[in-house]
């Protein structure tokens, strides 16, 4: 939704053409950034817990090569994102696109932090299956 948004406020969707974070798009590149995060698998996210128990399942069997891809995979994941962040802290270029709504940018921002909020929420019930411990 918020690679969307990015679209329609900048008129293209080219990396190589896309600018930075600019006033009337700070939310949606945040929630992009939130949106990598989870992906790549980074704590407190729901990628993070989902990979975690994956990991733990592939190890538990002694399944070393799933456990490998799953690592492997997150590495791969960093690498194509790297990409996106270098795009956010470019200056920002003037843009003839259409406005985006204060709706699009606050329901793309809502469900990233959703992402978050997963993680998070796991913590609470499972508390014993994470690497953190005690949470509280």
């Amino acid at each position: 939704m918020a690679a969307g948004g990015l679209l329609l406020s900048q008129g293209f969707d080219r990396l190589a053409r896309l600018g930075g974070a600019s006033r009337e798009t700070a939310v949606l590149w945040l929630a992009v950034c939130l949106a990598m995060a989870s992906l790549v698998g980074l704590p407190p996210t729901g990628g993070f817990v989902g990979k975690w128990w994956l990991l733990q399942a592939a190890l538990s069997v002694d399944a070393w090569l799933w456990a490998l891809a799953i690592v492997a995979g997150s590495f791969l994941t960093i690498i194509y994102l790297l990409r996106v962040l270098e795009v956010v802290a470019r200056p920002v270029a003037p843009v003839a696109g259409a406005g985006v709504s204060g709706l699009l940018s606050g329901s793309a921002l809502a469900l990233a932090l959703a992402a978050v909020g997963l993680g998070l929420l796991a913590l609470l019930l499972e508390p014993g299956r994470l690497p953190f411990g005690e949470f509280g």
